[in-house]
C-alpha cells in the first residue's frame, strides 16, 4: 500500500509541475505576444522610434524571461528567439519596413508555439 502511495505521490508531483509550467511559460509568452502588438503597431505607423524604445522595453522582459525558461523548454527555441530579436532590432534600427514586419511576424509565431509545444496532452507525451 505504501508504494502505491509513493507512485501517486510522485505522479501528481509530476502532473502539478507539468501544469505549472504550462501556465507560466503560457503567461509569459502572452505577455511578450502584447509587446510585439504593440511594436507592430508602431512599425505600422512607421513610427520608427517609439518601435525602437517598445523592441528595447520588450529585450529586458526576455532577457528576464529566458532565464527563467532555460530549465523548462529547449535552448534552440530560445536561441531562434534571441536570433529574431537581434535581427528585428538592427531591421529597425535601419528602418527597413517589410524586413521589421517578416521578423516580427516570426517573433509572434515562436513565442505563441512554445507554450503549445511544451503543453501537457497525449499528443506532445507519445
Amino acid at each position: 500500500m505504501k508504494v502505491i502511495a509513493l507512485i501517486l505521490i510522485i505522479v501528481i508531483i509530476i502532473l502539478g509541475t507539468g501544469f505549472w509550467m504550462e501556465n507560466y511559460l503560457t503567461a509569459s509568452s502572452e505577455m511578450l505576444a502584447a509587446n510585439f502588438e504593440k511594436l507592430e503597431e508602431a512599425l505600422t505607423r512607421k513610427n520608427w522610434v517609439q518601435a525602437s524604445e517598445i523592441l528595447n522595453n520588450t529585450w529586458e522582459i526576455w532577457d528576464k524571461t529566458k532565464k527563467n525558461w532555460a530549465p523548462l523548454i529547449d535552448h534552440q527555441e530560445i536561441d531562434q528567439l534571441d536570433l529574431a530579436v537581434a535581427r528585428l532590432t538592427q531591421y529597425i534600427n535601419n528602418q527597413e519596413y517589410s524586413l521589421s514586419l517578416a521578423e516580427l511576424s516570426a517573433l509572434k509565431f515562436l513565442i505563441r508555439h512554445i507554450p503549445e509545444k511544451e503543453r501537457v496532452n497525449l499528443q506532445n507525451i507519445f
